[in-house]
């Protein structure tokens, strides 16, 4: 490992805290799926998808031969609720857990060969004891409380979480390799105006058609705004790739665009258009280049609409990181959750 890799363990371990990570094998060639096929976001074809589940269920045994060494043994265990048979891992193990309800894409849930699934997730929600998310109370509202009655059950937001990363270098290796580093990425960045860069990411879940992707990059290259668009790699984005290169499309927008590549998670705040996965083949294409045009102008012209944008997003920004600090919402909350489980478990062992 370079001298200069920081990794969670070692961040840890900087920071003094008891935390260890065990690694358990993904079983992908057990189960069919390609070497190294260990991330939903990298599931190369949705009629994997069965198969990826397959190899997290077999997870259940290698972490159960774990937890059964440890003494005294786990007080709670917190899972993706992908994980469904940690519920009943919890209960052998007479522990509680909570679980993130992070969603899947809504076409996921319309594929009947995978309601087994579904309702598996459905029953390991019911049977938590609570569940943690990734969010921040002045981002929803009123919405975490409401869900909190809506499923009778305690929840924590406890995010963004990745503001926990307080190192520029930590921020920027979250994820996959980028097809850039961070120096070149600041000094791209440091050679605009304040303000003036637009930032178009998809997310880790991108599934939309080549075509509506070269349409946004088509339009993002119209609104002759500085920006920066990031986009998946890879087999399944190969059309993509190769319209970069057949339309020079990085030598087009040079000095004025930079396209990053990536092979797996990023995240961020961009144009947004419909993500439908599965839908996407029957759909085409469901934004033009106008479009995508027009939503960058409305934003970037200097007019109202546009400047209220901005101000809203600077204000989320600001109050995400309030509530990660100390006293914030997030940090209470996540003492809260600390505290919760200590005394679910002190009235366990006195019952």
């Amino acid at each position: 490992m370079p001298p200069d890799s920081r990794t969670p363990s070692t961040e840890a371990a900087d920071a003094g805290l008891p935390i260890r990570l065990v690694p358990i094998p993904f079983p992908c060639r057990e189960v069919g799926l390609p070497p190294e096929c260990e991330n939903l976001d990298i599931v190369p074809s949705r009629d994997l998808i069965r198969k990826f589940y397959s190899a997290m269920d077999k997870l259940q045994q290698p972490l159960e031969h774990y937890l059964q060494q440890q003494k005294p043994p786990p007080s709670c265990i917190i899972s993706d609720k992908c994980l469904s048979w940690t519920s009943g891992t919890a209960r052998k193990f007479g522990d509680t857990e909570a679980c993130f309800p992070w969603d899947l894409p809504g076409a996921f849930v319309t594929l009947p060969d995978l309601d087994d699934i579904r309702n598996q997730m459905r029953e390991a929600e019911s049977t938590a004891y609570g569940v943690v998310v990734n969010t921040f109370n002045e981002l929803e509202h009123g919405c975490v409380e409401e869900y909190e009655k809506a499923i009778k059950k305690k929840v924590w937001s406890i995010g963004p979480v990745s503001l926990s990363n307080k190192h520029n270098l930590d921020k920027f290796e979250r994820g996959n390799k980028a097809s850039i580093d961070e120096k070149q990425c600041l000094g791209w960045l440091d050679s605009m105006k304040p303000g003036s860069v637009v930032y178009a990411c998809l997310g880790s879940q991108c599934r939309l058609v080549p075509a509506q992707l070269i349409e946004l990059g088509l339009g993002l290259e119209a609104s002759k705004q500085p920006f920066i668009w990031v986009i998946k790699t890879g087999e399944r984005f190969s059309e993509l790739e190769d319209w970069l290169v057949e339309e020079r499309f990085e030598d087009r927008i040079k000095g004025r665009g930079l396209v990053i590549k990536v092979e797996g998670v990023c995240s961020g705040l961009g144009v947004e258009v419909p993500v439908r996965w599965g839908d996407e083949e029957r759909v085409g294409v469901l934004v033009k280049k106008c479009e995508v045009e027009k939503a960058v102008e409305t934003l970037m012209d200097g007019g109202e609409e546009g400047e209220m944008r901005k101000k809203r997003a600077r204000e989320l920004s600001t109050s995400a990181r309030r509530a990660m600090e100390d006293g914030g919402s997030s940090h209470v909350n996540m003492s809260i959750l600390i505290q919760d489980i200590t005394k679910l478990q002190s009235t366990q062992e006195n019952s």
